[in-house]
């Protein structure tokens, strides 16, 4: 078996200009190959990532009912991803005509990791269409296990449209706030109107009187322009608690999904992004003095947008690139510079490490034979199911470093280091380790650059967990924790640092 998988993969690269019947390019585990399972198709080949329905032969099973030429339309036009014919010796690729990638998608800023990390830079990529309607074209990269999908402005003004704003944000701010959600008004009041002008903000119905954070949406209206319908661009904004901050983003349409763009930070020192957008200024939130970043005014127009998915293997199943900005200020900017980001199936999402060549990389032989890790994020999901089709559902995360043995994507777990869980530094209560720890940390560098991990087990978002390692990756320092008996027999925890002996974290 092994060696017919071999053998097809071989083809592959052959008939692709992908590699060598000997070997390949690239680092991608071999697909197991088998013929679709109907009594006429022996010999035509295809891999274990095709449909279920197709590598068992079912879809040529006629429908009850199914008229002859409906069902002869349907055998006819289902295409696979690929196939290995060795009745006829030929190779086909979704049964299209192949052509070059357009340079436009080549040159895409969201294309630039896939091209770089898969692609090697090449300047010519082969394709073949696999669908074209009127919003969206569809690429599949010939002997690449990748797709590319472009999809066209959406003229539709979600203004107008019912269910683009959360229906269960209904509360208006700040009228309907309850008495233990004065720490909303306490941060927003005052400020809403210079960030926000002529915003009306609308919170849940659920109280969040204790919650660590609370999320407001409103829509601003768009200057005015006669070549466009789109009126008014939605804006979430996040107000956490203790200490007050807030967050404004953009919700930016990305081939037909909704997601958040960070545009504004009250405090530079506690957003998990530095803003880039305008200068730093300072200014106050809830009477406490901050450096501010970004324009919380700004407004979208409808974009063209660029989707990447890609099926490995099996195991992996279909994932999806998720683009750095939309995970800005829902991560810590230090992940995201070393993760590149890809959804799976399930909604879950694993990172993997950017490879970055180095001169002592590159005497160290293959960098894909180095110790790596994955970022595992793991989304809790809470509510109904969003019937909406707007992305308005909620969901919680836990995020997981995990040691592999290398930076191949079907890579093992390396046993002899330590799994570890991110902690939330702005989500700890105002009295706990967690929290004291995480403010001492933010006056040696933003929040986006501190990393303070469990390597106890986590099995859900709010469970208890324990600090033990701290990374500063930017001014390179790190803390483990220690446990220490004091001259008098008590036993404290300390965080020594990593780089410095004998020195300890002092709170």
């Amino acid at each position: 078996v092994e060696q017919g998988d071999n053998a097809m993969e071989a083809v592959v690269r052959v008939a692709t200009g992908t590699g060598s019947r000997e070997g390949s390019d690239n680092e991608l585990k071999e697909r197991h190959w088998e013929s679709i399972g109907h009594s006429t198709c022996y010999g035509r080949m295809i891999p274990d990532t095709e449909d279920i329905k197709l590598r068992n032969g079912t879809y040529r099973e006629p429908q009850e009912g199914q008229p002859f030429e409906e069902w002869m339309l349907c055998v006819a036009t289902t295409a696979v991803e690929i196939e290995v014919n060795s009745q006829l010796r030929d190779l086909t690729q979704q049964n299209r005509k192949m052509t070059l990638l357009d340079q436009q998608i080549m040159d895409d800023p969201d294309f630039a990791s896939t091209r770089r990390d898969a692609l090697k830079d090449a300047s010519d990529v082969a394709c073949a269409e696999v669908m074209h309607t009127t919003n969206r074209f569809w690429w599949r990269l010939v002997g690449r296990r990748y797709d590319v999908q472009s999809w066209g402005p959406d003229a539709r003004n979600y203004f107008d449209i019912k269910g683009v704003r959360n229906p269960d944000f209904s509360r208006k701010f700040p009228n309907s706030l309850r008495g233990g959600e004065k720490w909303v008004a306490d941060a927003l009041t005052d400020k809403v109107n210079l960030l926000l002008p002529d915003v009306t903000l609308y919170l849940s119905k659920k109280d969040c009187s204790d919650d660590p954070f609370a999320i407001l949406s409103g829509w601003i209206e768009n200057p005015r322009n006669a070549d466009t319908m789109f009126t008014h661009t939605l804006k979430e904004v996040v107000v956490w608690q203790n200490p007050p901050l807030v967050n404004i983003f953009n919700v930016v349409e990305h081939g037909r999904r909704h997601m958040r763009v960070l545009e504004y930070t009250s405090n530079l020192s506690l957003c998990l992004h530095e803003v880039s957008n305008g200068e730093p200024y300072p200014d106050r939130v809830a009477g406490i003095l901050s450096l501010s970043a970004g324009i919380p005014m700004s407004t979208l127009t409808p974009e063209s947008s660029l989707i990447v998915t890609r099926a490995l293997n099996s195991e992996l199943g279909t994932q999806t690139l998720l683009p750095d900005r939309f995970m800005a200020g829902l991560l810590p900017t230090s992940l995201i510079e070393k993760y590149t980001f890809w959804q799976s199936e399930d909604d879950n999402i694993i990172g993997y490490e950017t490879d970055e060549v180095t001169e002592d990389d590159l005497d160290d032989g293959d960098l894909s034979d180095k110790p790596s890790t994955r970022l595992v994020i793991t989304l809790s999901k809470a509510g109904d199911f969003d019937k909406s089709g707007f992305c308005n559902a909620k969901a919680e995360a836990v995020v997981q470093r995990i040691p592999v043995r290398n930076n191949r994507h079907d890579s093992e777990i390396d046993p002899n280091r330590q799994k570890m869980t991110l902690l939330n530094v702005l989500s700890a209560p105002p009295s706990s380790i967690l929290k004291r720890v995480g403010m001492l940390l933010s006056r040696l560098d933003n929040m986006a650059h501190v990393l303070v991990w469990s390597t106890g087990t986590v099995p859900s978002v709010h469970s208890a967990a324990s600090i033990d390692v701290i990374e500063l990756p930017r001014v390179n320092l790190s803390f483990k924790s220690k446990q220490v008996e004091s001259s008098d027999g008590r036993v404290e925890q300390r965080l020594y640092s990593n780089d410095h002996d004998g020195l300890f974290i002092a709170t």
